[in-house]
C-alpha cells in the first residue's frame, strides 16, 4: 500500500534551501510533504469478514467467539491454508495470521483462496496506516486559525474559523468526549494532563499489537495491547531499518503526533499558559494505534470500536465512550470493507467520525473516503487549497491546514498551527510547543482536530444531533470559498488517479474541497436549532388514511418545541391540519409520491424543517398524457394528379387505385333495370 512518509526537521531545512535557490511563481509555496512512498505491508495478517448467517455454523453450540473460531477453522480446512486466529473485531470480522505467507505473491494467492470461500464476505490485508503529519508555535495570539479573519500583509485570513465567537455560545462540556486515535499522548504535558488532576486526558487504551513474531518493536513499549496509551516515541533509526518491517520506513525523529492533535482539539484553555484548544471543556480519550512506522488496520479498527463504546475482544469495557472520533491518519486506496463495516456500526451509535484527507495533493486517503465520515482537507490562510492537501468529491469540509507562504532558509512558517508537543528527539524529553522555525505544524492532520473540536462544541449545545444531522449543519454553516485575486492561481480539479497531483495553491470548489470553510461560530449557532422529525409509514395503499406525527421533534439542550406547521409540498391530496403535533391525509387513488413538510419552532424562536415522502401504491397508474390531435385528413382529388406539389408520386398512386376500383365495378353483373 502507498502511504505517507515521515519527514525530519533536517530534511525540511534542506528542502527549504533547495526551494529558495530556485525561482518560483507567487502562487507556489514551500511544501513540506513529499509524494506517497511505497511501504511494505505485513504479509501474514488478514482481516476476514465472515458472512452474517451461515446455517451450518449457526447450528454449532458455544459462545460467539468460539463459533467464530470454529468458522475460521472450517475456512482453513476448505481453503487448505494454515491460519492462526489472532482476534475478533466485532461479531463478523476476524484477524488471522496466514502461516508461510511471507511474500507478496503468496499473500495474494491466500487472499484469492479466502475470498472464494462461501463463508467469507471479504478478505483484506491487515495493512499499516501512517499518521498524516508534520510540526508549529505557542501562544493564543499566534493561533490565527481560532480567531476571526483579518487583513494582513499576505492577504486576509479568510479560513480562520472564528472559534472565539463560538465560545460566547459554549466552551464545550466534559460530557462530550473526543477520542484521539493516534500515536498516544504525553500525559505529563502541562497543557493536557490527566482529567483526574484537573486536566483533559481520560485513561484511554493502547491498541498497538505486538508483532507476529512475538516482539514489540512496532509498539516500542515492551508489549502489545495494554491500558497505557502513553506515547513512548515513534522514531525510526538506521538500526531499525535493518529489520524487514522497517526496511522502507524513513529515518525520522519522534513525531509526538497524538500530543499535537490533542492540543489542537482541546488543550487547556484560559489557564494563563501555553495555547488554547478549540474546545475549552471537552475531555480527550487517547487511543494509541500507531507505533513505529505507523499502525495496523486491525488495531485502528479495534481502537475505533472501543472508543465508541462497542465491546472489543481483548480489551475491557470502555467507561468513557466518545461522541467524536478523530483520526489524523490514513493511506492510499479505496475504503476497505473492514473500515466501512466498523464505521457503519459506530455511526449507528450516534458517534461522529472525523478523518483527515491526507497530504499528497491527490485523491483522498482511506478511511477518509469511507461513507459516513466527516472528511477534512486543508486550506491556506486565504482560503485556497494548500498544496499538500488531498482533494476530491470525498471531502466533506475544509479547515486551516497551515501554510508557510514562500519561505527561504531560516524564515518563519507564518501560518503554522500552534499546538502542544514534546521536545524529545526519540524518547520523551521536555514538554513544549511547536513554533514557526524548527517545529512548525502544518497538515490535514491538524485540520481534522479543528473540525472535531467544532463538532464537539455543536454536541455540547445539542446532544441530540445524529452524525448525519451534524454533518449537514456543519456543511450548511460553512463559509463559501474565496477566489484568489492572483490570476495565476488555477481552479482545483478532481484528481482522476492517485498520480494526478496538485501540489500548488489552487482555488477550491465544492467538488474538490467540500461544502466550504469550517466556521465554528456559524456551526454552533446552527446546532442550536431544533430538529424537525416526522414519523410516517414510507409506503401506503391508495385510499388509506395516513397519520403523520411530529412528536419526535426535539429542541436543542434545554429548549422545547412550541409550534408545528405542516405543508403539502406535492401530491393529489389535502392535509387535515396545518398546525399541531400531527396531521393526516387520505392517500389518492393514483400511484406516486406524497411529500409533506414539517416546520418546528422552539421557545427561542429557532426553527427547522424537514420533508417526508410517502409512496402510494396499489392505486391506478397515472393516466398517460393525451395524444396530440390528429391533423385534418384531406381527400385527394383523383382528377388532379399533381395536387399538393410534392413530386406527384402519391397523387399518381391514388389515381391508379381509383381506376382499378372502377374497372372492378365494371366487371360486376349489371343491375337489372
Amino acid at each position: 500500500m502507498i502511504l505517507l512518509p515521515r519527514i525530519s526537521i533536517r530534511a525540511l531545512v534542506l528542502a527549504a534551501v533547495v526551494f529558495a535557490s530556485q525561482p518560483s511563481p507567487a502562487a507556489e509555496e514551500f511544501n513540506p510533504f513529499a509524494g506517497r512512498e511505497s511501504v511494505t505491508q505485513d504479509t501474514d495478517r488478514v482481516i476476514v469478514g465472515l458472512r452474517p448467517t451461515v446455517p451450518s455454523a449457526a447450528a454449532k453450540p458455544g459462545t460467539d467467539a468460539r463459533r467464530a473460531a470454529d468458522r475460521i477453522a472450517d475456512v482453513s480446512q476448505r481453503t487448505g491454508l494454515r491460519v492462526r486466529h489472532l482476534r475478533e473485531l466485532g461479531a463478523h470480522m476476524q484477524v488471522i495470521q496466514v502461516e508461510n505467507a511471507q511474500a507478496a505473491d503468496s499473500l495474494a494467492a491466500a487472499l484469492q483462496r479466502l475470498r472464494a470461500d462461501p463463508d467469507v464476505e471479504f478478505a483484506e490485508p491487515d495493512a499499516r496506516m501512517r499518521p498524516h503529519r508534520l510540526p508549529n508555535d505557542p501562544g493564543f495570539p499566534g493561533q490565527w486559525f481560532l480567531q476571526a479573519g483579518v487583513a494582513g500583509p499576505h492577504g486576509t485570513t479568510a479560513s480562520a474559523t472564528d472559534a472565539v465567537a463560538s465560545w460566547d455560545l459554549t466552551t464545550g462540556t466534559p460530557a462530550v468526549v473526543v477520542a484521539v486515535i493516534d500515536t498516544g499522548v504525553r500525559f505529563d504535558h502541562p497543557d493536557l494532563r490527566p482529567a483526574a488532576d484537573g486536566g483533559k486526558l481520560l485513561p484511554g487504551y493502547d491498541f498497538v499489537s505486538a508483532n507476529s513474531n512475538g516482539t514489540a518493536r512496532s509498539a516500542n513499549d515492551g508489549d502489545g495491547w495494554d491500558p497505557d496509551p502513553s506515547d513512548p516515541g515513534d522514531w525510526v533509526s538506521s538500526q531499525d531499518r535493518q529489520f524487514a518491517q522497517f526496511s522502507d520506513c524513513p529515518i525520522d525523529d519522534s513525531s509526538w503526533h497524538g500530543t499535537r492533535v490533542s492540543g489542537m482539539l482541546a488543550g487547556l484553555t484560559d489557564n494563563g499558559a501555553g495555547i488554547a484548544g478549540v474546545g475549552w471543556d471537552h475531555r480527550i480519550l487517547p487511543i494509541r494505534v500507531l507505533g513505529k512506522c505507523g499502525g495496523l488496520t486491525s488495531d485502528i479498527i479495534a481502537g475505533m470500536r472501543w472508543a465508541a463504546g462497542l465491546p472489543q475482544s481483548g480489551a475491557p469495557t470502555n467507561p468513557h465512550p466518545a461522541r467524536v472520533l478523530n483520526l489524523s491518519l490514513g493511506g492510499e486506496g479505496e475504503c476497505l470493507n473492514s473500515y466501512q463495516t466498523a464505521i457503519d456500526e459506530i455511526t449507528a451509535r450516534g458517534v461522529v467520525v472525523v478523518v483527515s484527507a491526507g497530504n499528497d495533493g491527490s485523491q483522498v486517503d482511506r478511511p477518509a473516503n469511507c461513507r459516513g465520515v466527516v472528511s477534512v482537507t486543508g486550506i491556506r490562510h486565504v482560503g485556497t487549497k494548500v498544496g499538500f492537501a488531498n482533494l476530491g468529491p470525498d471531502v466533506s469540509i475544509a479547515a486551516p491546514g497551515g501554510n508557510c507562504v514562500n519561505v527561504g532558509p531560516g524564515q518563519p512558517c507564518l501560518y503554522s498551527l500552534d499546538t502542544t508537543t514534546n521536545l524529545g528527539l526519540t524518547t520523551p524529553g521536555e514538554n513544549g510547543y511547536t513554533d514557526q522555525i524548527d517545529r512548525f505544524n502544518v497538515g490535514t492532520s491538524f485540520a481534522a482536530p479543528i473540525v472535531s473540536g467544532i463538532a464537539a462544541l455543536m454536541l455540547a449545545v445539542n446532544e441530540r444531533l445524529t452524525p448525519e444531522k451534524l454533518l449537514q449543519r456543519l456543511q450548511l454553516s460553512a463559509s463559501p470559498f474565496p477566489v484568489s485575486s492572483d490570476l495565476g492561481v488555477p481552479t482545483c480539479h478532481v484528481p482522476q488517479t492517485s498520480d494526478d497531483e496538485q501540489l500548488s495553491e489552487c482555488n477550491c470548489t465544492t467538488a474538490t474541497c467540500g461544502a466550504g470553510m469550517a466556521n465554528a461560530r456559524a456551526a454552533v449557532a446552527d446546532a442550536l436549532r431544533p430538529l424537525a422529525i416526522v414519523s410516517v409509514p414510507p409506503v401506503t395503499n391508495a385510499g388509506d388514511t395516513v397519520e403523520l406525527t411530529g412528536v419526535a421533534s426535539v429542541g436543542a439542550n434545554e429548549r422545547t418545541i412550541v409550534s408545528y406547521e405542516w405543508t403539502l409540498v406535492s401530491g393529489a391530496t389535502s392535509l387535515t391540519a396545518s398546525t399541531g403535533r400531527q396531521t393526516s391525509f387520505v392517500a389518492p387513488g393514483i400511484d406516486g409520491d406524497i411529500v409533506v413538510r414539517l416546520a418546528v419552532t422552539d421557545d427561542q424562536g429557532r426553527s427547522d424543517a424537514t420533508d417526508a415522502t410517502i409512496r402510494v401504491v396499489n392505486g391506478s397508474p397515472e393516466p398517460p398524457p393525451a395524444p396530440p390531435p390528429a391533423p385534418p385528413t384531406t381527400v385527394p382529388d383523383p382528377f388532379n394528379a399533381r395536387q399538393g406539389g410534392g413530386g406527384g408520386g402519391r397523387a399518381d398512386g391514388l389515381l391508379l387505385a381509383l381506376l382499378a376500383v372502377l374497372a372492378a365495378l365494371a366487371r360486376r353483373t349489371p343491375i337489372e333495370r
